[in-house]
């Protein structure tokens, strides 16, 4: 019996050596860096497109099974990556799906063809020379930067660039500050919200009639422009009504007077004049009746001594 296990032995060495192949079920994985295995396929175990569970088995795919452009789709983000410029970690670039040049749906349309030529936002913008405007809907338009035209928005002279119409046929949005120089024509109300349930701490102010006694009413001639108006002086007003005034961030901390509000302590005034008026007209009303009085008593009186 240990004869035939030795022959059987001889016998299969035998063959192996006559073959010098051994049949391999399933893949082959290098211990190294380097393909030298004749059964290791390279389209089949190196590049190509892989779906992965998360990015930390992305990023363990080794370095033997990149290749530059493989895709790699990542369950956990929906989303697909390739390698760009490299094969480490840092040269996995995120892409959108459909993203191809070709015509298909997804697909990215050439500017002369009506589209982008840009997969994300931010390039569509550069490539239609958008800036960071951003477009949000038929009725709505932020603008934070960009042209008009070709036209830089916020530029006065045409070296910079300027535009002279901006025609709005819905609404116009503006979060900061407004700077106009020149006049402004409203067809309709300008208003200013004064809603109730905008406000807290609300308090009836203390007389004013004193302080309006000390602004002085002015008429000048404006010397950054030619122009005679009528008005106040905002360091006069910022005396006695501070609240009135709005300090510029130019250079010379320009003072600007809120004559919209400027109503209130002129209200306020007219209000307390009104009540001192009703109160002389009672007094009047007294004394009047009073002399009524006198005089029909002296009456009575020269009419007893005859």
């Amino acid at each position: 019996m240990k004869n035939i296990y030795s022959f059987l032995i001889v016998m299969a060495l035998a063959s192996l050596g006559a073959s010098a192949q051994v049949k391999v079920i399933g893949a082959v994985e290098p211990n190294d860096l380097t393909d030298k295995y004749p059964t290791h396929n390279e389209i089949y175990g190196k590049g190509g497109f892989r779906s992965v569970a998360d990015v930390a088995e992305r990023n363990g795919i080794t370095p033997a099974r990149r290749s530059a452009g493989m895709l790699v789709y990542v369950i956990s983000e929906e989303k697909l990556y390739q390698l760009k410029g490299g094969l480490v970690d840092a040269n996995w670039t995120e892409i959108a799906f459909g993203a191809g040049s070709g015509g298909g749906t997804g697909s990215v349309v050439a500017i002369e063809k009506g589209g982008t030529g840009a997969v994300t936002a931010e390039e569509a913008r550069v490539n239609l020379g958008l800036g960071t405007m951003a477009i949000q809907n038929k009725d709505a338009v932020e603008i934070t930067n960009g042209a008009i035209d070709g036209t830089l928005i916020g530029k006065l002279t045409p070296a910079e660039g300027m535009f002279t119409i901006l025609d709005v046929n819905s609404e116009l949005r503006v979060t900061g500050k407004v700077m106009v120089s020149g006049d402004i024509t409203a067809t309709g109300d300008v208003t200013a919200n004064s809603d109730v349930r905008l406000k807290k701490n609300i308090v009836t102010i203390p007389p004013v009639s004193e302080s309006l006694r000390r602004l002085h009413a002015v008429s000048y001639d404006r010397k950054d422009m030619n122009l005679h108006q009528i008005g106040f002086i905002a360091q006069n007003v910022q005396e006695y009504f501070p609240s009135l005034i709005r300090i510029d961030n130019d250079a010379n901390k320009t003072l600007s007077l809120n004559y919209q509000t400027m109503t209130v302590p002129l209200l306020k005034g007219w209000q307390e004049h009104d009540e001192e008026i009703s109160q002389l007209k009672t007094e009047v009303d007294q004394l009047k009746k009073e002399l009524k009085e006198l005089k029909e008593l002296l009456m009575l009186n020269a009419k007893g001594g005859k």
